[in-house]
């Protein structure tokens, strides 16, 4: 089951339910990969930010930030 959860995602249908408050923008991009334990810190790291960049999250703008409504 945990080979098949690294190559599916949730879509999650209302993000202020889904995000937590208390993690900031970059760990809850890296949570799910943390929790697979996909690569190492550093990979995770950069792969996190390749993410955000994808996503139009510049990253150094908003790796730090909190989600907010």
């Amino acid at each position: 089951m945990r080979d098949y959860r690294k190559q599916v995602q949730i879509v999650f249908q209302d993000p202020y339910e889904s995000l937590n408050p208390r993690f900031t923008v970059f760990d809850q991009v890296a949570e799910p990969l943390r929790a697979l334990g996909v690569g190492d810190k550093v990979e995770v790291r950069e792969r996190t930010l390749d993410t955000l960049e994808l996503a139009g999250l510049v990253s150094e703008e908003y790796k730090d930030r909190y989600p907010t409504r």
